[in-house]
């Protein structure tokens, strides 16, 4: 991380995620109430910290199913947040997802970098 080109901070990979996460919520405007959906959301700690930073509802959905399961033992862990991961990958979202109140104002890409509003 790097303001100045002739300096630089080094972060470690979590310190990193989780700076990468606060820039994606700045650019995003994450509101309370929103709902996010976080393709490849890891092991879940981006979505619980959306939901901790910005009281958003936070989706999370990653094809490995032992990110899944992290992903839900943080989403029990901390019962107040909003937070729900599913398996599955960004071609193909599960159906129910995409039904009913599947309705998101961001969808977030932390591994691209991009941000859908």
């Amino acid at each position: 991380l790097s303001l100045n080109p002739s300096s630089s901070i080094e972060l470690t990979p979590e310190q990193a995620g989780i700076a990468l996460t606060e820039r994606m919520v700045r650019s995003s405007n994450i509101k309370p109430g929103d709902r996010v959906l976080d393709l490849g959301s890891g092991k879940g700690l981006a979505c619980a910290q959306i939901a901790s930073l910005t009281g958003a509802s936070c989706v999370g959905v990653d094809r490995s199913p032992e990110n899944v399961a992290r992903g839900r033992e943080i989403a029990d862990q901390f019962p107040y947040l909003n937070l729900s991961y599913h398996e599955g990958s960004f071609t193909e979202l599960p159906q129910f997802l995409l039904e009913g109140e599947g309705q998101y104002d961001v969808v977030l890409d932390l591994i691209l970098e991009e941000v859908l509003r």
